[in-house]
């Protein structure tokens, strides 16, 4: 308040926070239109304009920076596999920044740590997971790879909330791994007693870590080490989960699926609750991936067109929300959203 005080006296005007909230969607696309972003009020708005540098090729995954001044893309299948743009909220696109020039194989995910000092890289081959310092909007020298490296395609990263931790899910026994982080990859932590049922597609913590699998979302307790599985739900998300999610306030968590409904949500409270009626309207695709905006809106990225479908949630799914007025070009893998106040 004294802050303001001061500026009043001063002759300055106020100019009060605004808050800009942004959906960002990763597909297959078409004509070099592999990353889509809109404006978010009670749904997605008009899209803002592609940037100038195009993606080298569809997206697999989109992770927005913690102050929201960059957004990554983990491109499949062409070099460098993983881009990063600068990004003006509520304006959109700058420029890409610089490439990272060592990626070694197909992106598949991609997250910024919590601090926002560090990116992450799934890879489809040679070390499967790759970690760059990200320092004044630009990567570093890459850092050295774990000394046990995961056994197949590292599908899914995610960070432990403190930024100690990294998680990998993997295409190959034992699905998802765990490393302490400190400037580096430490000692793989040994696997949890029980291994999710397949390969890991997806990852992300809250407190426990969650695993999207085939026919199932595993999730486990964790603080220094995998605690014991929690039970599964009495209703699971059937076929892949390819995508999952906790809510902000870490009460929900939500799957994306490759059968019907194509998304799911459960309560969560040291494991998850009875599963929550399905949307009226499903999505018309296989799920591919999922985000959700703090607690109260929640999109999954899918097959078929629209590519993507979202919806208000509070304890439960609200009316879907309506399509944008341009739409993804084809199949879209991720989708995530930014809330920034500036």
């Amino acid at each position: 308040m004294s802050g303001i005080l001061n500026l009043l006296l001063a002759g300055a005007a106020y100019v009060p926070p605004v808050t800009y909230n942004e959906i960002a969607v990763g597909c297959t696309g078409s004509g070099g239109n592999y990353i889509y972003v809109y404006p978010w009020s009670s749904g997605p708005g008009v899209k803002y304009a592609s940037p100038a540098t195009a993606p080298v090729d569809e997206i697999h995954d989109v992770d927005f920076s913690p102050d929201g001044l960059d957004l990554a893309g983990a491109n499949g299948y062409s070099s460098p596999y993983i881009q990063v743009w600068a990004w003006t909220p509520g304006t959109g696109f700058g420029a890409v920044r610089s490439n990272p020039g060592t990626a070694s194989s197909s992106g598949q995910y991609c997250r910024f740590s919590p601090s926002g000092g560090t990116i992450l890289l799934g890879t489809a081959a040679a070390d499967y997971v790759e970690a760059y310092p990200w320092t004044s909007h630009a990567f570093g020298t890459k850092h050295s790879s774990p000394g046990t490296l995961p056994t197949g395609a590292g599908k899914g990263v995610a960070w432990h909330s403190s930024g100690t931790y990294v998680f990998v899910t993997s295409a190959a026994s034992p699905y998802v791994l765990a490393y302490p982080w400190s400037s580096g990859f430490g000692t793989k932590i040994a696997d949890p007693a029980s291994l999710p049922p397949s390969e890991g597609n997806d990852a992300d913590f809250s407190g426990d870590i969650a695993v999207g699998a085939w026919g199932n979302t595993v999730c486990y307790p964790f603080t220094t080490g995998f605690g014991t599985k929690r039970a599964d739900p009495a209703t699971k998300a059937g076929g892949d989960n390819n995508g999952v999610e906790f809510s902000a306030s870490g009460a929900y968590i939500a799957a994306a699926s490759s059968a019907s409904p194509y998304i799911n949500v459960w309560p969560y409270s040291n494991g998850q609750g009875t599963k929550l009626s399905d949307p009226a309207t499903l999505p018309t695709g296989t799920g591919r991936g999922i985000g959700w905006l703090n607690s109260t809106d929640l999109a999954v990225a899918h097959s078929t067109s629209p590519y993507f479908s979202s919806y208000p949630f509070t304890s439960s799914f609200g009316t879907k929300y309506a399509d944008p007025a341009t739409l993804p070009g084809s199949t879209s893998y991720a989708v995530t959203f930014s809330s920034i106040t500036v």
